[in-house]
Parts: C-alpha cells; structure tokens; sequence
C-alpha cells in the first residue's frame, strides 16, 4: 500500500505513511468523523462543525512534521520506527472522543464512570484484532516493547515513568504529542490552529516557527532530554497560550455555548436510562446497553456520536418525552439564560448564600457551571513558559529555563482565572426577571448578565 496525501483547510497537503491509512481506515476510527470538534459551538459560530476526525488527522501530521525537523538537528537517539509510534499516538490520542466530552469531561467521568485514555486504549486494540492489522504491525518491526510505548503515548503518561538510559534519552518523546510539564504539544498546535480558522477568530501564534527553532536538550535539573527553542521564540508561546484563553473566552466558554451544552448534557442525562444501544454479543446474539452504561462497552461507545441526539430526538419511546423536550428548545431558541457570573472568591460565597437561603425554593430551575479560564491544564496558576526550555543561538548546548520577566514585563501576574455562572434553566420571562432582580438586590448589578 502506498503513501496517502490528504489536502487539509489548515496545513495544506499532509502525507500519511501506509500503515496510519490502515488504521484510518477502519469504522473505529471513522467514528470521529461524526463528532463535532467544538461541540455545540455552531450554534453561534456556524462554521464552527470541524470534526475530530481532522484534528487527529492534523496531529497526527504535526507530530511526524515535528519528528522530521527534530532528525535533521544531532538527535541520534530515534529512528524511523519511533517516528511512526509517535504518529500513531497523535492520530490514536483522541479515539475516544465523545459528545460534550470536551465541555464536561469531570461529568462524564463521574456520571457515566469514564476513563478517557484507558477506553482510547481499549478502541486501538480492537482497531488492531477487528481489522487484522496484526502483520501490518509486524511488518514495521513492531515488538511488544512498541506496543506498550504507543499505548503510553494513548494513555498520556507523564515523564519520568521510566529509569534506564534509552528510555531516559528518549522522554521528549513523550513531551510531542501530550506535554504535561508545560503545555506545549502537538495536539494544542493544530486545535488551536484549526479551531481559529473555523471559529474566524486570528491566531497570532506560528507553530512552524516552533518546529523550525525546535531542538532536543538535556535539562540540567532532571537529566531528562526535553525539546527545547530557540529563546527569542519565548514570545512565540506566550502567544501560544494568549490564543488559547481568547478561544476560550470568545468560543469555548461562551455564555451561549455553554447554554446550549448544558442543555444537551442534561438531555443525555434523562436519557440515561431509557436509551439503549443496540450491540452483537460474542455469541452474536442482539444485545442492549443503556446510554449510562456506554462507557464500559466498547462495541456500544463505537455508536456514540454527535447522531445520538437525533436519535434520542426521534425516538417513539414516550420515556425520552423529557429528554425530546429540552433538545426541541434548543432548536426553538428557548435556551437556559445565564444570570450571573462572577470571578471573585467572595463573590462566589456569596452567590451560593444567595441559591441557599434566598432562592432555595427555585433550586430546581437554577444549575451553576463553574469555568476554569487557563494558559495550561493541569497546571493551575502556574506559569507554563516557566517549564520550558530555551536556549541561545550562540550557545545551542547550555538549555536554560526563563523566567517571565526576561521576557517582557507586559505579561500577566496570574495564569488562572475561575468564574462561576448561573443559568436559570425555565422558560418563563417573568420568573427569570424575578430571579435576576433578587441577585441584583443581593449581589450587586455589574455581575448581572
């Protein structure tokens, strides 16, 4: 089989090695193309309906990109096969993707007992056993010690997982496609340049410059060899982050957005129990899972896509009324109305007194959403540039970490902010007008939407 060229809106023409089209071309990995990258998001950025299905594909494209500049410099300790792991990893990272997921994913692990990574890992190999791909493997050379690599790179492990010298020599690796010591990868490079381009709202970050200055360096702190730029490129991921909170602020947290993926989230919720999935056992006999239950069946969650809506929508089971009714107000604009929102600690308190003794016989058609605005997840208030490393065009050899003041004295003091909203889930106007001049009463006006 030979090499396959897609022609990408965002990077143009991508070549995929022949073994990456097999594992493309199968119905597990099809599956992304029916789930909407930013979910509900086209609801108000109508040109928003980008898939996960390109985003794999775009990371998967960056990372072998990446790999390639990376070769060029005097990095001797990976060859052509570690390249294809990590390709593998990129395109396979998000094959457990799911509706809403990206907006509530602290939920569905609670609500539908999700492990993300883990259930990723279980679609890879049955992408492996259901499509005969094992001699494809094989024909690359691949070994067990590959295998587990490429499922760690799935899981997202962290560095420093491994002691011996090879595996030590060889952690930037991991840093490609899921960096989590300082945020930059692969993966945030092409959503947030696909994402800018489909939301129409300007990335000034360049992640071709990042892969033009990318070297391989050893960090002095934990002997580690990390991927380290050119330090003049330090503004460059600044810009990195800057663009991401924008999306956020604009896009991914948008009081409309997050409306309307409430309502869809509580939608799925009703439905939990009075939808099932229809599914061959081993015995190939018809079997049914509940919606609840997706998350522990792998045949089950391969049907779980942004289609799951509609069918709930269109279903004649009278025990999904509920359900059909808050996904037909969407359609008919009759969406949750954020009341409140507020950033302040005390604000916060004070938000919750108001829900607690003030409003507590409306509980039932008031939710509150709270939204983590940050450079980096996982890393809190921490600033993540602070993580990597640079080095100087003079001396390429001696990797150095910089702090944000030798950089510019512009940037921000803080890397996180947390604000909380409130939605009045009803429909009628005067109720809302009554809740609102409550918290306006209580709370104060400017943190009235």
């Amino acid at each position: 089989m030979e090499k396959k060229v897609f022609n990408d809106a965002v990077h143009g023409h991508m070549e995929f090695h022949p073994l990456l089209i097999k594992v493309i071309d199968t119905p597990q990995f099809q599956r992304l193309r029916y789930i909407k990258q930013l979910g509900p998001c086209h609801f108000v950025y109508p040109s928003a309906t980008h898939t996960s299905f390109e985003h794999s594909l775009g990371t998967c494209y960056l990372a072998t990109k990446l790999l390639r500049a990376l070769k060029t410099t005097d990095v001797k300790w990976f060859d052509e096969k570690d390249i294809l792991l990590v390709s593998l990893g990129g395109l396979c990272r998000n094959l457990a993707n799911a509706p809403l997921l990206a907006d509530f994913r602290e939920k569905f692990r609670r609500d539908f007992n999700m492990d993300e990574k883990e259930l990723a890992v279980k679609i890879f190999d049955q992408i492996i056993q259901e499509n005969n791909l094992q001699q494809e493997f094989e024909k690359e050379q691949f070994q067990e010690k590959d295998r587990e690599f490429l499922r760690d790179l799935i899981l997202g492990k962290k560095t420093g997982e491994f002691t011996d010298v090879k595996f030590r020599n060889r952690k930037f690796l991991y840093e490609i496609i899921w960096n989590k010591e300082s945020g930059v990868d692969v993966d945030r490079f092409d959503y947030i340049a696909r994402d800018s381009y489909h939301l129409g709202i300007r990335s000034s970050f360049d992640h071709s410059r990042f892969i033009q200055f990318a070297k391989v360096s050893e960090d002095k702190d934990d002997k580690n060899f990390k991927i380290s730029l050119r330090e003049k490129e330090a503004k460059c991921i600044y810009e990195l982050f800057h663009t991401r909170l924008q999306l956020h602020e604009r896009a991914y947290q948008h009081k409309t957005c997050k409306a309307i993926a409430l309502m869809m989230y509580d939608a799925l919720i009703m439905a939990t129990d009075n939808f099932q999935l229809k599914i061959k056992n081993e015995e190939g006999e018809i079997e049914e899972v509940k919606l609840g239950e997706i998350c522990q069946n792998v045949d089950a969650f391969n049907q779980f896509t942004d289609e799951i809506f509609s069918r709930i929508l269109y279903s004649t089971d009278d025990n999904l009324k509920d359900a059909q009714q808050l996904l037909r107000r969407i359609h008919q604009r009759k969406l949750y109305r954020c009341i409140v929102e507020v950033s302040d600690d005390d604000k916060m308190k004070e938000v919750d007194e108001i829900l607690t003794f003030h409003l507590e016989d409306k509980k039932e058609l008031l939710t509150k959403y709270k939204t983590i605005f940050n450079f980096a997840p996982d890393m809190k208030n921490m600033n993540p540039v602070e993580k990597f490393l640079f080095y100087k065009k003079s001396e390429p050899d001696k990797p150095f970490k910089l702090k944000k003041e030798r950089v510019s004295k512009f940037l921000p003091e803080n890397f996180q902010e947390i604000r909380l909203r409130v939605y009045y889930k009803g429909v009628d106007k005067e109720e809302c007008r009554e809740i609102r001049e409550k918290f306006k009463e209580l709370l104060g006006s400017e943190y009235i939407q």
